[in-house]
């Protein structure tokens, strides 16, 4: 029906290699303290893994990065943007990781803004603001349901793609938006 708000969504192969990695950077019993303090709905994300292909509601997966963050991680935001570095190293396999090594930080924002969109429905997009030598500015915008935890991570989400890259010595700031606001403005910088 027109007008209606579609429910933010997350493709489920993104949760479920989020849930692998936070359980290797986890002791079994600590995992198992964090799976029991989640919601119902994400505590079923975790036992029971959806089709990679589904569509997962953000906000469950929201439930999974602040409980991670405060409990696995005592709060430490290091170890969230770990997380995010971990998983997309993880992810990003094959002719993915041999491709990347012949691109540039600002080609690889400009082709995950694009396809931000396929697996995140309805979270808002990512857009480049500004390319230089060295630096690429970039905002995501309109995301429901963050958190610092999310943002973090999504700092490490960003570094694990940039690390695939040509350059050397990457880092990524968050400079402006990030905690409980619905957007962030993010600086790659390298050399």
């Amino acid at each position: 029906m027109a007008g209606e708000m579609s429910v933010p969504e997350v493709k489920a192969s993104g949760v479920n290699s989020v849930i692998d990695t936070l359980r290797s950077m986890a002791h079994p019993d600590s995992f198992e303290r964090f799976v029991a303090e989640l919601p119902p709905r994400s505590q079923a994300l975790v036992r029971h893994p959806p089709i990679a292909m589904t569509w997962v509601p953000l906000e469950d997966m929201a439930a999974i990065f602040r409980v991670a963050h405060q409990r696995l991680f005592a709060g430490l935001d290091s170890r969230m943007e770990e997380l995010g570095r971990k998983q997309m190293r993880s992810d990003l396999v094959g002719i993915y990781r041999f491709f990347l090594r012949f691109t540039t930080p600002a080609y690889v924002i400009g082709q995950t803004s694009k396809l931000y969109a396929t697996y995140a429905r309805s979270c808002g997009q990512m857009r480049i603001l500004s390319t230089a030598a060295g630096r690429v500015d970039f905002v995501l915008e309109g995301r429901p349901y963050t958190s610092t935890a999310f943002w973090r991570y999504f700092v490490g989400n960003v570094l694990g793609i940039v690390d695939h890259t040509r350059v050397s010595n990457p880092t990524v700031a968050l400079v402006a938006g990030g905690g409980d606001e619905n957007w962030a403005h993010f600086i790659i910088r390298w050399h």
